[in-house]
């Protein structure tokens, strides 16, 4: 594989990729990200049971088709790199990336303990979720998201009180004591209560930034799954 991306772009998108990969991982294959040519374009992806998330470069050019995982490490080495400008780009092969003067070689091939090997083909795939639900701004998701006030955060462990539910036309929050609930101004068509993880609602405030533009959220069939896209 070897493809070419914006500095400055790949830097924004381990930030965001932060809030996923520091949690408390065991599987080691996903203590890594996933790059891989997606057609004309790149994506990264991460994953820690929780969450899935999928970012797509807007400036990637593809050289050469593939996917790679980068370890944590790196990605660290790579978020302390200052970007510079003009952004002539950053290349990405199979066991290389090379910016300006500055040159980082990672693992190829198989990867982790001997132990514990694996290889790119072993990261999980998404999770599909074929079916709309809504579409709605993101300063209105965020509006609703934000009944997560209530929730006990830390002290206790219960799903109910670590999570928002979306039930019918409602987002609904509780801390056993409190229950707070926001109504969708929009037309929704999950048909049995959903719950979104607190780690997950933290993860899609932090993403959201562009209150005007639209979110369109999918389920999967068992109606267990949501994925949520926006942006670019």
């Amino acid at each position: 594989m070897k493809v070419k991306v914006s500095m400055w772009e790949l830097k924004d998108a381990i930030k965001k990729m932060k809030g996923v990969l520091s949690g408390n991982i065991t599987v080691d294959v996903l203590k890594n990200m996933l790059v891989v040519t997606d057609g004309s374009s790149v994506k990264l992806c991460v994953y820690d049971f929780w969450d899935y998330l999928e970012l797509r470069l807007t400036t990637g050019e593809v050289i050469e088709r593939g996917k790679i995982l980068i370890d944590k490490d790196t990605l660290l080495l790579i978020d302390k790199i200052k970007a510079k400008i003009p952004d002539r780009g950053v290349t990405i092969t199979d066991n290389k990336i090379t910016y300006e003067n500055k040159e980082i070689t990672f693992a190829l091939d198989n990867y982790g303990t001997e132990e514990g090997q694996f290889t790119v083909d072993d990261f999980p795939e998404a999770q599909k979720c074929n079916r709309l639900v809504f579409v709605t701004t993101q300063e209105e998701l965020k509006r609703l998201l934000d009944v997560s006030y209530v929730c006990d955060k830390k002290q206790d462990i219960r799903p109910l009180v670590q999570g928002i539910c979306i039930d019918n036309d409602y987002f609904v929050a509780t801390d056993t004591y409190r229950i707070a609930k926001r109504k969708v101004e929009f037309e929704n068509k999950i048909t049995k209560p959903v719950m979104i993880h607190m780690k997950s609602v933290e993860l899609l405030m932090l993403l959201l930034k562009e209150p005007k533009e639209d979110v369109w959220c999918w389920i999967d069939e068992d109606n267990k799954n949501l994925r949520f896209e926006f942006g670019d």
